[in-house]
């Protein structure tokens, strides 16, 4: 069972490498058509969720691996198995916050429609066609029709 586990690291390592490899590649070939020799926003940008994602994952792995490596029931068990918790789920989640932070484009267009509630009683009127429908938002000035009857 430790030797599947270990294997299983070292492969899921191994990919999270030539995922970042392949990554950096990408901007490389992408300034080479471009023929400029200088990152842009968006060449950062993927890089930097590249490299956060990754070292995320790796630094669980390396948490795994120490969480297996120490005696039962020490203080180290417990802060490996605390470390890899929180580094797993930031492989996930701290590129998403990067680029929510570096785009203000969406963080304008995500908390548009997180607070659409307020939105839609200053800019929308509110409309509901039937008792089990849905509620649905439309600009004041829509003129609406009524149904044609057959």
């Amino acid at each position: 069972m430790s030797n599947a586990r270990n294997l299983y690291r070292v492969y899921k390592a191994a990919f999270y490498i030539i995922s970042f490899c392949i990554d950096v590649s990408s901007v490389l070939y992408r300034q080479k058509l471009k023929s400029v020799h200088v990152l842009d926003k968006h060449d950062v940008m993927l890089l930097m969720q590249s490299w956060l994602s990754t070292s995320c994952f790796l630094v669980n792995i390396g948490c795994n691996q120490i969480y297996d490596i120490v005696p039962a029931n020490s203080w180290l068990q417990t802060v490996a198995l605390f470390v890899s918790n929180c580094t797993f789920i930031s492989g996930y989640h701290l590129p998403c916050l990067y680029v929510f932070i570096k785009n203000k484009q969406l963080r304008h267009l995500l908390f548009k429609l997180y607070f659409i509630d307020r939105v839609c009683q200053k800019e929308f009127t509110t409309i509901q066609i039937s008792n089990a429908s849905q509620t649905f938002y439309m600009p004041s000035n829509t003129v609406i029709l009524p149904p044609i009857e057959r």
